[in-house]
């Protein structure tokens, strides 16, 4: 995150005279603090374990936090293709996010026995049309979808989970007459960040024009993720070899390259495998945080069906 750090929010800082304070975590942080991310995000997501060294660093100082949660979704179209902007079809409008939201997530099949990716494929499409049809209709249709699926299920955890309940999180932009105020905004004005940038440039003139995140095109951070480590991958692997019903999920080849968790051949198919390795892992750590809860005769003898797990643990998931 330093790139982004230094391009961006330190001048954002300077010009309304904050203090800007870098906190840069220890090479084992990942490590050091997955385990308890997913504990209390309620093995909803792999992301946001970057996170918790920041928060535990908030939560000595007790100061509340004000955080922008769904922010960019009341006023910035993302995940909105030009295809669904056009849309008036609920069905098919509710597919057509389903695609933006999904984005490469499920492209990691190559990993998974055939059958098991088309449960996996069905079952997000089901949950998500579920999610979606109380809003079925509603001329803020996408808006709300998007609030009540990602921005709720894979999102809000961070705030409310990692940095609260330890400190106050002050999240202003969940107030109800600025959900009404996102709400009325026509989702046509809010392509590309355009109403975002004037929003800005409304509140702060001096701010809208300095560089940012909504622009784009900011310098990725440099140097290796802690997450790909030797030490990392090493404990992701493990936990998925030690859980048969996830092993079963997999292909002959996949179940192979578990065991060795390098990254060879292209860029892409590193960062599908890492995907992998971290849905894998969260899945097989859940069945082993909730083993007494979930038939547990059938998982201490290890002979249930991956896809009676799929079919039971997948009603009510969303694309995350």
């Amino acid at each position: 995150m330093m790139a982004v750090t230094s391009t961006s929010s330190t001048p954002v800082a300077e010009a309304l005279g904050m203090s800007h304070d870098v906190l840069i975590p220890g090479e084992r942080a990942w490590l050091d603090e997955y385990a308890e991310v997913r504990r209390r995000t309620g093995f909803q997501t792999v992301h946001h374990v970057w996170l918790m060294p920041l928060a535990r660093n908030l939560h000595g100082k007790g100061a509340p936090l004000l955080d922008g949660l769904a922010g960019d979704v009341l006023f910035k179209s993302t995940y909105v293709s030009d295809a669904l902007l056009a849309e008036q079809d609920p069905a098919l409008q509710s597919r057509l996010l389903w695609e933006g939201l999904k984005n490469n997530r499920l492209r990691a099949n190559e990993f998974l026995r055939p059958e098991v990716a088309a449960s996996f494929i069905d079952c997000s499409k089901d949950a998500f049309r579920s999610a979606m049809a109380p809003f079925s209709g509603h001329e803020a249709a996408v808006t709300l979808g998007k609030l009540h699926t990602r921005a709720a299920r894979a999102i809000a955890p961070s705030p409310l989970w990692l940095f609260g309940p330890e400190i106050d999180v002050e999240l202003p932009f969940l107030q109800p007459e600025v959900i009404r105020a996102g709400l009325r905004v026509p989702l046509a004005s809010k392509t590309n960040g355009d109403f975002y940038r004037r929003m800005v440039a409304a509140a702060d003139s001096r701010i809208a024009a300095l560089r940012s995140t909504n622009d784009g095109g900011l310098p990725a951070p440099a140097g290796p993720r802690r997450q790909t480590s030797p030490e990392s991958l090493k404990v992701l692997s493990e936990q998925i070899g030690s859980s048969a019903i996830v092993m079963n999920l997999l292909t002959p080849e996949a179940r192979h390259s578990i065991l060795e968790p390098s990254f060879p051949g292209r860029p892409g198919r590193q960062r599908r495998k890492l995907a992998m390795l971290h849905w894998a892992s969260l899945f097989a750590h859940w069945l082993e945080h909730h083993e007494s809860d979930l038939a547990p005769e059938d998982f201490r003898r290890r002979s249930l069906e991956p896809i009676k797990v799929l079919a039971r643990t997948c009603r009510g998931a969303t694309v995350h």
